[in-house]
């Protein structure tokens, strides 16, 4: 991990939280309401967690170089 984050670079960020893309990613949907979506693997503990301590995610794009 450490490995791949120093030799990834991003080129653009948008501008505000994009807090259902983790949740579409660790459940694949984001139909469900979050207080009553199951809390089964890390991941899904890890994305509610998160959001339930008031945090937040942003969605990006970058290169990873050679």
């Amino acid at each position: 991990m450490v490995r791949f984050q120093e030799r990834f670079r991003l080129g653009h960020r948008l501008p505000g939280p994009e807090d259902t893309e983790p949740v579409r990613f660790a459940f694949g949907t984001t139909d469900i309401p979050l207080d009553r979506r199951p809390r089964r693997t890390p991941v899904q503990r890890a994305v509610l967690d998160h959001l339930d301590e008031g945090g937040h995610r942003y969605v990006g794009h970058g290169r990873f170089r050679p």
